[in-house]
C-alpha cells in the first residue's frame, strides 16, 4: 500500500465520521435538544454510522478498481 493509498483512507475515515457527526447531531439535537451534546450514546451511534460510510466508501471503490 502506497503512502497515497494511505492518505486516501485516512481521508475517508475521517470524512466519514464527520458526516456521521453531522447526520447524528441534527436528528439528535432535533429530538433530544441539547441534552445530547456530549452523550456517550451519541458518540457511539457516530463511530457506527461513521464505520458504515467508510465500509460503503471503501466498497464500491474497491469494485469499481
Amino acid at each position: 500500500m502506497t503512502l497515497v493509498q494511505v492518505a486516501r483512507r485516512v481521508g475517508y475515515v475521517i470524512g466519514s465520521v464527520v458526516m456521521a457527526w453531522l447526520a447524528v447531531s441534527l436528528v439528535a439535537g432535533v429530538l433530544f435538544g441539547h441534552t445530547s451534546v456530549g452523550n456517550p450514546i451519541v458518540g457511539t451511534v457516530v463511530l457506527v454510522v461513521g464505520g458504515l460510510i467508510y465500509r460503503e466508501i471503501i466498497r464500491r471503490e474497491v469494485k469499481t478498481a
